[in-house]
């Protein structure tokens, strides 16, 4: 089982980088959004993008923090186990 193989610390830097994924993605996409003419600049591909971009960073760095979480409570009860 992968749990059994590697260390709570490992789960814990994997939830960390999600966690930072997540930060970064939220910042860039609600930047972008408050641009005051964003409904005109969202036609303009690069902002469109960027909006694109920052949402996808914040969803994959949301479900990278929520699994890896789960797996460092797992391993952290099979380290308590041995």
């Amino acid at each position: 089982m992968l749990i059994a193989k590697k260390s709570p610390d490992y789960f814990f830097d994997i939830l960390t980088y999600g966690l930072i994924m997540f930060v970064v993605g939220s910042v860039i996409y609600f930047y972008t959004l408050n641009i005051p003419s964003f409904d005109i600049a969202i036609k303009e591909t690069r902002l469109g993008l960027l909006a694109f971009v920052g949402f996808g960073l914040a969803v994959v760095g949301a479900f990278i923090t929520f699994v890896s979480s789960i797996l460092w409570y797992l391993a952290r009860l099979h380290d308590n186990e041995s």
